[in-house]
């Protein structure tokens, strides 16, 4: 699938990661943590197997190469129902990261491929911490961070999960995504996040999700050279009706008319296949 870049309203600015220390957990099956908090971040990256972590936010089955952020004071568990269950734990002191967008987080680590294969070669043998293997993990991490959670300035509350929202859709290369996949990676329930959001923004989170997919779509038609299929491909539509159906709903026209109004408008012919 083609990959876009489409550029958020606000750029974030970097934070800063120390690492306490890692290490790597392959849990006895029916095992568990009690409930606890500690000041530090914990992140958790799967290696294999499908822990639960319970938090705030509810329960939680994890795949492999979920990556889990918990910031500090969030009281938390993790149970290991079955075997084969292996991740890599890391504790670090985070610094440029605000208590308001103290929650936890979720990455898909397929999400960044170069970052995914990078990590698990620093992390993935503790027996083999160099100085370098560090500092690299460490800046790795705090790149994550800084996508996942930092902002150049205060946001209103209305506008809190909007941004958080629209990030996990830009992160997606502006593809359609599910609303549980949303809500999933940013540490809630699909209700709950559906709740939070109608209640902040008085907007309903599946109209945002296919509102902004749309604005995608319609960059996509008016600049790009691929074709109406192609576009629908690249955001993660089944085929070229389904997309052409989701866009005519949204905007009232479909995409071969829209593209064919928004040349006409520059003198642009063209011919559509």
């Amino acid at each position: 699938m083609a990959q876009f870049h489409f550029p958020s309203h606000q750029e974030p600015q970097p934070v800063k990661v120390t690492i306490l220390y890692w290490v790597l957990n392959r849990p006895e099956p029916g095992s568990a943590y009690a409930r606890h908090c500690h000041p530090f971040w914990q992140i958790e990256i799967v290696q294999a197997g499908e822990p639960v972590l319970e938090a705030e936010s509810g329960s939680t089955t994890l795949r492999r190469d979920d990556m889990v952020f918990i910031p500090p004071y969030v009281e938390h568990c993790l149970r290991y129902p079955a075997e084969g269950i292996a991740y890599c734990s890391v504790k670090c002191e985070v610094e440029g990261v605000e208590s308001r967008e103290s929650m936890v987080r979720f990455v898909k680590l397929t999400d960044f491929p170069h970052l995914r294969r990078v990590l698990e070669g620093f992390l993935g043998n503790i027996r083999e911490v160099t100085p370098d293997k560090l500092i690299i993990a460490t800046s790795l991490i705090a790149a994550i961070l800084t996508i996942q959670y930092a902002s150049s300035s205060p946001a209103e509350p209305d506008m809190r999960l909007r941004r958080l929202v629209q990030d996990q859709i830009n992160q997606n290369s502006g593809a359609r995504l599910d609303a549980e996949e949303i809500a999933r990676r940013l540490g809630y329930s699909r209700n709950h996040l559906s709740m939070l959001f109608h209640r902040e923004t008085g907007e309903t989170l599946k109209s945002f999700i296919d509102h902004a997919v749309c604005r995608n779509a319609e960059k996509l038609i008016r600049y790009s050279a691929m074709n109406i299929s192609e576009i629908g491909d690249a955001l993660n539509f089944h085929s070229i009706y389904s997309f052409s159906r989701f866009f005519k709903r949204i905007k009232g026209i479909s995409p071969v008319d829209f593209r064919r109004q928004a040349l006409d408008s520059e003198g642009i012919e063209i011919q559509e296949t």
